[in-house]
């Protein structure tokens, strides 16, 4: 059985939006599946505490806050995980998703020399448009401007879950990004997908992926893939 670790910080626009996606398709996947357990650190309680308890016991740690090159952050900017400040058994052979600002520049590489099996996240700022109104502010996901940007890396989490190895998810993301950019008609929207698209980069074992049962996590070579050119 594998143990995911959500984390799901929700303090302002952002973090809501992202947030609410993650609650509506992917706990909902994970709850419905016998061979996935989740761990979900939910507001108040996403804070390094609870987080830095929570990943022990966690395979896979998925999640979405603002961060920066070195730094992910939960409820209210708490910091979760710093690069160079914390226990390596927090992250060593865990496979690691984050939908946040740049974390994979800087945390992602440390997260991986630091035992981790695999990493996804993004090396620039992960940016979005939303329709601010009452009704999306209480369902984030019937906003169809935010749909655009945020489905993209729910599809490749949802592939994460099926079973997909770390390569087959990266694939499945930057393919769900094209289709967004080929079928967008506004230029500036069309430039923020090609942005968070070049954004996104795979770290560790090509091959790593939810284990299935009691089966453990596949092991293999390390790559990096994706190019170095808001959350």
């Amino acid at each position: 059985m594998s143990v995911i670790t959500l984390c799901l910080p929700s303090f302002d626009p952002p973090t809501r939006y992202m947030s609410s996606f993650l609650k509506r398709y992917i706990l909902p996947r994970i709850i419905t599946d016998s061979s996935l357990r989740s761990i979900a650190l939910y507001r108040c309680v996403d804070q390094r505490m609870p987080f830095q308890f929570s990943t022990r016991y966690s395979n896979m740690i998925i999640g979405t806050g603002h961060g920066d090159s070195a730094t992910l952050t939960g409820q209210f900017m708490n910091v979760l995980w710093e690069t160079g400040n914390y226990d390596p058994a927090e992250c060593e052979g865990k496979i690691i998703k984050f939908i946040s600002c740049e974390t994979g520049a800087e945390l992602g590489p440390d997260l991986i020399r630091s035992g981790a099996r695999a990493f996804q996240g993004y090396t620039r700022i992960f940016a979005f448009y939303a329709e601010l109104n009452l009704r999306h502010l209480l369902l984030p996901w019937l906003d169809s401007t935010a749909r655009k940007f945020l489905m993209p890396p729910i599809e490749s989490t949802m592939a994460l879950l099926d079973g997909k190895t770390n390569e087959e998810v990266y694939d499945i993301e930057i393919r769900a990004w094209q289709h967004q950019i080929d079928t967008e008609d506004d230029p500036e929207i069309r430039t923020i997908l090609e942005h968070n698209r070049n954004s996104l980069v795979m770290m560790g074992d090509p091959d790593a992926r939810v284990s299935s049962g009691n089966a453990p996590l596949r092991q293999g070579g390390c790559s990096c893939r994706g190019e170095n050119k808001t959350l």
